[in-house]
């Protein structure tokens, strides 16, 4: 296959693209194994095609058709829907196959552009089926979110939804390219449905203390109950409301069954009861899976107990997070007490809100990663730069307000101790 453009060269340490038989790049992993990742095939049509269009070579137009050919080749027609499914594979921890409204809607102008320049029809029609991908609703396996007002394309499905702001502005921006070159009246529909709601969100993501946006609006928050008299009391319930209409039951789960995206009760605390749990220490360790979709209204915790004696004290507690513009989200295992209550003899049903201040990283910050030798923040520049393409045709004062507000944060980036250290700027 043709050399790879000076660009991708210089990503390529971190990507590590290689070639499988049929022509699709993969992502070689630690193992000398190939994982076709569904994304590796738009990055090099891009390249290529850009490559071709400065220059002409043959070698680059069959590459181009051979890489095409083999990314159509991955993917599932479904109800005249063309989809590329990320597998569960390896290292990479998917509880069951899903696809991504970013990596489908990546396919869209590449795809087109390789039609322009054979004149085959197939690729054509590829576009518009992957197009169709993209307006199979949530409920129905795919990643068309209509919810309470937000009409988005997931970057990955999940309940409660995550809404990644990349994932979404970045579907948009290929639909309005892919638009511009095919005049679909289907892709413009679907932009301007979905373009009219993004103004009304966008002050979610506004993450003023740290001068930063955040990356999507679901976030993980671990719990603990801390109870004077475990042997008095069974939890017969903890649930968490976390939006309008999801609400969610904590099962008990060992650590091979969960991560930190995940609503759970941690197993090695609690055994089985009549109607219930009942503890085996004093401490009762849970994880729940909150979202800002209802911010600012609150999210609730709604905790059932019964307790066998007068006068039990059970403490609510929050691990304590802290944000690392490097790494995200870390925690220095410090306990910060939420409610206490004082249990009388029978039947308890608390609904404790979780009140927005306390939980500040919820939803978090984007964060820096290294390209090359220095640190850069990819994200926040994404984030602007699509609401600058979308809004070209949006023309919305709230969109531009949350641009400019956006670009000047960046200018108080080197006076923080958060960012001290980290690449200012775009990464070109």
């Amino acid at each position: 296959m043709p050399q790879l453009g000076e660009r991708l060269q210089k990503l390529n340490s971190r990507y590590k693209i290689r070639f499988l038989p049929d022509g699709y790049p993969g992502k070689l992993l630690e193992d000398n194994t190939i994982y076709p990742h569904p994304l590796y095939g738009n990055y090099v049509l891009n390249d290529y095609l850009s490559q071709y269009k400065k220059e002409e070579k043959k070698e680059l137009y069959d590459a181009i058709l051979k890489v095409a050919d083999a990314a159509i080749s991955r993917m599932t027609e479904k109800d005249s829907a063309l989809i590329f499914w990320y597998e569960p594979y390896k290292k990479f921890r998917y509880d069951e196959p899903f696809y991504s409204g970013l990596a489908q809607s990546s396919y869209l102008v590449p795809m087109y552009k390789v039609y322009q320049l054979s004149g085959d029809e197939k690729y054509k029609q590829a576009s518009e089926k992957i197009l169709n991908s993209l307006m199979v609703p949530i409920e129905e396996n795919g990643i068309f979110l209509n919810y309470n007002g937000i009409v988005s394309i997931e970057e990955k499905p999940e309940e409660p939804p995550t809404v990644i702001l990349n994932g979404w502005l970045s579907a948009l921006a290929s639909i309005k390219r892919y638009y511009n070159l095919s005049s679909s009246e289907k892709a413009l529909k679907l932009l301007t449905v979905s373009l009219k709601t993004l103004p009304g969100i966008l002050y979610k993501y506004d993450c003023e203390p740290y001068k930063n946006t955040r990356y999507l609006l679901s976030g993980y928050q671990q719990f603990r109950m801390a109870i004077e008299e475990e042997d008095e009391l069974e939890i017969q319930s903890i649930k968490i409301k976390n939006t309008e209409t999801y609400i969610y039951e904590l099962e008990a789960k060992n650590k091979s069954e969960r991560h930190n995206y995940h609503n759970y009760l941690r197993a090695e605390d609690v055994e089985k009861s009549e109607n219930g749990y009942a503890p085996l220490a004093n401490h009762v360790h849970f994880n729940v899976v909150m979202s800002r979709l209802s911010f600012p209204k609150k999210n609730v915790l709604y905790i059932d107990v019964y307790n066998q004696e007068e006068n039990n004290t059970l403490e609510l507690q929050r691990l304590k997070y802290h944000f690392s513009a490097k790494k995200g989200v870390v925690n220095n295992k410090e306990w910060l007490i939420d409610t206490t209550l004082i249990l009388q003899q029978g039947k308890h049903h608390l609904e404790i809100p979780l009140y927005w201040e306390k939980f500040p990283l919820v939803g978090y910050p984007t964060t820096f990663k290294k390209l090359g030798d220095e640190f850069y923040n990819v994200y926040h520049f994404i984030h602007i730069n699509r609401l600058k393409q979308l809004n070209q045709l949006a023309q919305n004062d709230t969109i531009d307000y949350y641009i400019n507000k956006w670009e000047k944060y960046t200018s108080q980036w080197p006076k923080m101790e958060i960012y001290e250290g980290l690449n200012h700027h775009a990464y070109k």
